[in-house]
């Protein structure tokens, strides 16, 4: 070969290379050590990856306004998206991720998404103490999954169930940390 095809050879061969870069997320380093994505049983979602790493990144869960201006928040756009493109099974599953955003996010979509898988997983977390930071409005404040995942859950609950699953929530805390997350006077049960 004469050095002009050589060199149209190793151009072609550099770009077949190039162009077969296995689907893996080896883009993603430095990203997945930090927040893991779906497990491999549900590698078919993909899609719902981007949205799960960006939430799980972020340093706090947000309301839909943040801020003494009330502006709109990009974290709480991620949550919609999750809520919008996620099924109640992947969802159900996102609600037990090692990231607690991914996690209290997922469970408050799953809340309103399918209420009976919601309730199984609110008490599966019961002693779910991890911390989130909350921005809500101008204030953030440390949260507990499991007081996050019931406030969520308590606006779709009869009243004799909110007793019932603040109740079996009270019995994981002592009772002044119980009489400290009450919010003024407030009763879960």
């Amino acid at each position: 070969m004469n050095h002009p095809q050589v060199q149209k050879f190793l151009f072609v061969v550099i770009v077949v290379f190039l162009g077969c870069k296995s689907q893996d997320d080896s883009d993603l380093e430095g990203i997945g050590e930090e927040v893991p994505v779906m497990s491999a049983s549900t590698r078919k979602i993909d899609r719902l990856n981007p949205i799960i790493q960006e939430i799980g990144q972020w340093p706090y869960v947000e309301d839909a306004e943040i801020g003494y201006a009330g502006d709109s928040s990009a974290q709480f756009k991620r949550y919609l998206e999750l809520r919008k493109y996620a099924t109640p099974d992947e969802l159900e599953e996102l609600a037990d991720h090692a990231n607690t955003n991914v996690r209290v996010y997922a469970f408050a979509a799953l809340v309103d998404r399918d209420t009976a898988k919601a309730k199984n997983m609110f008490l599966h977390h019961l002693n779910d103490k991890a911390m989130l930071q909350f921005w809500q409005g101008s204030t953030v404040q440390s949260v507990y999954v499991n007081i996050f995942m019931f406030r969520h859950l308590k606006d779709v609950l009869t009243p004799a169930e909110t007793k019932a699953f603040g109740k079996e929530l009270a019995q994981h805390f002592t009772v002044s940390e119980w009489e400290e997350l009450a919010p003024q006077g407030a009763k879960y049960y």
